[in-house]
């Protein structure tokens, strides 16, 4: 625990904006559910909300990378804020009438359109976990997750569930959401801006780069499997476990999946991996089971355990991905992935939700998919040692190879970069729109890491690597 307050102490304005973005984004989302179970039927609400919804969600992450990727070198930390604060602010006015309008078609509407800016939101606060180092960012985001999701539980305990339908639900997260804009407008240089040098890769983003990269490839198609496979199983008849039990009172458990997750893949990333595919098997298991007498309280409180796991991983496995690539803008797109997922799977249980029988088998499918395509990227992401050395072909490969060896953050890159260029911290500062004091911050992490006492030792380390 004392580790843990270490770190979110240190990562303070990363972590407290992701808390504050899930919290308003989610709660949000939550109260438009509750407002679409009045209006349809449980299965069209499920369906607009966790098929048509979350698509929507994807469509926000993808319009938040195309729109830095159109403006280029253009586009700074400042338009960052700038675009996001006014994506929070159509989010809230969506909302409105999303929660509390009577007609059908304008609470869908709007329902949908605020979702498309919760992808964006989601999208900057997730491009904002790349300047948290690769040991820590798992118990980051996992305990601002879970942070939100053991709130909005005490929230909803207040009044029978006042505080997340309707009109005072609004009002919470418009606070939220105010909060939000806030952090984001004080945010320091050090964390808050952009890079945006003409040498920069952590904003470059090349289609082709990216479609010949087949580890990569395979990474985004194990996120679309896994979160389909997680999805489908969890609707079988068997796994619904929650009968006269409060749905609010699984969020512990999953929140203390996502803490215990998150420890555990700063810890090991081939640990957290292993468990998240592993618990895959849960829904096979608790169907074989049924009719035993087996507690059934035990695989419910796992189910929503291991969902914390799944929640980590497809977030922090393209994370990671994006930063030894150098293309920050591939961080979201683990969420990308995971939401289509999430919404085909929850459209295949719906279709099949009549036979069981093809619901398992279509399950098993994507299990055998997923263990397949896990076991084939093992020995590249979880075993290098093992692998063979791959010949370093360019300068790119092996400045991001020396960047990954200390654990560089994509701002310290940048300003790694700059320092091999020997440029001075004034010329530094000037090339990234930053302060001096900024620069000398960054520059005082390298030196930390590498374990040097000057810029030229730094310099000197760098081309040793190069040998």
């Amino acid at each position: 625990m004392k580790k843990m307050t270490e770190i979110l102490k240190k990562n303070k304005d990363e972590a407290l904006l992701i808390f504050l973005c899930y919290l308003f984004t989610s709660g949000g989302h939550l109260a438009w559910t509750y407002h679409l179970t009045q209006l349809f039927s449980p299965v069209a609400s499920d369906l607009l909300s966790m098929v048509a919804a979350y698509l929507c969600q994807a469509a926000g992450i993808a319009l938040y990378t195309l729109a830095v990727v159109k403006a280029g070198q253009a586009w700074t930390g400042q338009d960052d804020k700038r675009s996001v604060v006014v994506a929070i602010a159509l989010y809230v006015l969506c909302m409105i009438p999303a929660v509390m309008s009577r007609s059908n078609a304008g609470s869908v509407l709007f329902g949908l359109v605020m979702s498309v800016f919760c992808g964006y939101i989601a999208a900057y606060y997730i491009d904002r976990l790349m300047e948290v180092s690769f040991s820590e960012r798992g118990r980051v985001f996992g305990a601002s997750y879970a942070g939100v999701t053991l709130l909005s539980w005490i929230i909803s305990l207040i009044g029978r569930r006042a505080l997340v339908r309707g009109g005072r639900s609004v009002l919470v997260q418009s606070l939220a959401a105010a909060v939000t804009v806030w952090l984001i407008v004080r945010i320091p240089d050090s964390a808050g801006e952009n890079e945006n040098s003409e040498n920069s890769t952590a904003r470059a983003f090349s289609l082709s780069a990216v479609k010949s990269d087949k580890t990569l490839l395979r990474i985004c198609v194990l996120i679309l499997m896994v979160s389909m496979a997680k999805n489908i199983g969890s609707a079988f008849s068997s796994v619904d476990l929650l009968h006269g039990v409060s749905v609010e009172f699984t969020r512990i458990f999953y929140a203390a999946g996502l803490i215990i997750a998150g420890s555990v893949t700063d810890r090991s990333r081939k640990d957290g991996a292993i468990l998240t595919i592993t618990s895959l098997v849960l829904p096979f298991i608790v169907l074989a089971l049924s009719g035993e007498p087996v507690p059934a309280t035990f695989f419910w409180v796992l189910g929503y355990f291991v969902f914390g796991f799944f929640s980590v991983y497809r977030i922090i496995t393209l994370t990671d991905k994006a930063q030894t690539a150098g293309i920050a803008l591939l961080a979201a797109g683990g969420l990308l992935l995971g939401r289509i997922g999430d919404a085909a799977g929850t459209t295949v249980s719906t279709l099949l939700s009549r036979s069981q029988a093809l619901m398992v088998a279509s399950a098993l499918v994507f299990f055998i998919i997923s263990i397949v395509l896990f076991f084939s990227l093992y020995q590249e992401l979880y075993e290098p040692q093992a692998a063979a050395v791959p010949e370093v072909k360019s300068e790119e490969e092996r400045f991001a190879l020396f960047a990954a060896k200390y654990d560089m953050s994509a701002r310290e890159r940048e300003v790694l970069r700059l320092v091999l260029r020997q440029m001075t911290n004034t010329q530094i500062a000037e090339t990234l729109v930053v302060s001096e004091s900024t620069v000398k911050f960054h520059i005082h992490n390298l030196l930390r890491k590498t374990g040097c006492k000057t810029r030229l030792e730094l310099g000197t380390l760098y081309l040793q690597s190069k040998d």
